[in-house]
């Protein structure tokens, strides 16, 4: 209690300087470790959700319930119900292609990059919306991505080459994909 009541009677300007330093450094590090940690669970969420989703394609549970179905009606439908309520739904980005592969045994290693790190993203057809619900036996590639506008612009300055601009705001991008081949169903 006595280092405090010092702190109160000093009178030269040091001990604010020190602390004005100080919580400055704080506050920026706990900024930091919440846009992460927040940034994390978003990005498992979306991962979570774009499973699901492969997996209602993969079934058949989508292609039973409508042979015709959109781009905006699949992710209102299966994308967004599993993630949480402060992604926004308007802003989830989904692209469904089907892959023409020919029938040989390693149909799946055409959808890894050379050096099987990462999956490979198909070239689309023309156009933004892409979403081609296939068939029994059919292989199909979704692409889901979230903009997450959680960075301040000044911090978003020092991170620029992992960002991207989302309604004029950076944003982090969570984006989840799922390579499959539909069942028999």
């Amino acid at each position: 209690m006595d280092v405090l009541g010092k702190f109160i009677r000093a009178r030269g300007g040091a001990a604010a300087v020190e602390f004005a330093l100080v919580a400055s450094m704080l506050t920026l590090m706990l900024s930091f470790v919440l846009i992460l940690g927040l940034s994390l669970y978003v990005n498992q969420a979306v991962d979570l959700a774009t499973a699901k989703a492969a997996r209602q394609i993969m079934t058949g549970a989508v292609q039973l319930q409508a042979t015709q179905m959109t781009t905006s009606q699949f992710r209102d439908q299966f994308v967004c119900p599993p993630l949480p309520a402060l992604v926004s739904c308007n802003s989830v980005i989904v692209k469904l292609y089907k892959v023409e592969v020919k029938a040989r045994m390693d149909n799946y290693f055409r959808f890894l990059t050379d050096d099987w790190s990462s999956l490979r993203i198909p070239q689309p057809l023309p156009g933004d919306d892409v979403f081609q619900l296939g068939i029994q036996g059919d292989y199909q590639y979704l692409l889901v991505i979230y903009p997450m506008p959680l960075i301040p612009p000044g911090l978003a300055s020092l991170l620029s080459n992992l960002t991207a601009v989302a309604n004029g705001r950076p944003a982090l991008l969570a984006v989840a994909t799922a390579a499959f081949r539909n069942e028999q169903y």
